[in-house]
């Protein structure tokens, strides 16, 4: 069987769950629309999939997905295209989702490349040019953390891009009204891959925890 039998299987199993065994579900998402719990900016990694990793059930998680599950700063120009701006927009004012969870996790080849100076040896790679959003997050580490190698130094940049994502939300107008008013809250989550442990982000105490 080749990966894409597997995958039309798949479908044949989610099929009879959700049409055969229980066609409710998706009535009254057709019928009633979408409202999130939350709006997840995760990994494209296919090993970090947070509706299968938070148990989600469909409608419940909107999420959106890049390299290295990274949020751009606010940058109004109307000229460049800005998928995730676009979807943060649509999550929280016309969804009108209450939580934004930036969701990371370890092993992250977007933060490995970002450690190690660029995934390709062209100019124009649009990878390098994405992940320099936490540039500076890597100079900060490489420079607090020069005693350690490239995967230990890969290792804090991760939960410190998640940092950087959540300051950079706080530069959308109406996320930062919208927090103010106390009408959304953010959040920062890191998945452990090889041991299975997911990690918030503690604001008030500057530190990970263990959720």
């Amino acid at each position: 069987m080749d990966g894409i039998d597997k995958l039309v299987d798949g479908y044949k199993n989610f099929y009879q769950r959700y049409f055969v065994d229980n066609d409710e579900v998706y009535k009254k998402l057709a019928r009633y629309g979408q409202s999130p719990l939350a709006a997840v900016i995760a990994c494209s990694d296919s090993r970090a999939d947070p509706s299968i990793i938070t148990g989600a059930e469909p409608g419940e998680m909107f999420v959106i997905r890049n390299v290295a599950n990274l949020v751009p700063p606010y940058q109004p120009d109307g000229e460049t295209y800005h998928g995730t701006s676009a979807a943060l927009e649509f999550a929280t004012n016309i969804l009108q989702i209450k939580n934004v969870i930036v969701f990371g996790h370890s092993k992250c080849a977007g933060i490995r490349a970002l450690i190690e100076n660029g995934y390709t040896h062209h100019e124009k790679s649009f990878v390098d040019s994405w992940m320099n959003i936490a540039v500076d997050v890597k100079r900060e580490i490489i420079h607090h953390h020069p005693h350690l190698d490239k995967e230990g130094q890969a290792h804090i940049c991760e939960k410190k891009a998640i940092e950087k994502s959540l300051q950079n939300l706080l530069t959308f107008p109406w996320i930062a009204e919208k927090i103010a008013k106390g009408e959304l809250t953010l959040h920062g989550w890191h998945f452990d891959i090889e041991h299975g442990q997911l990690f918030r982000f503690d604001k008030k105490m500057d530190i990970w925890v263990e959720l």
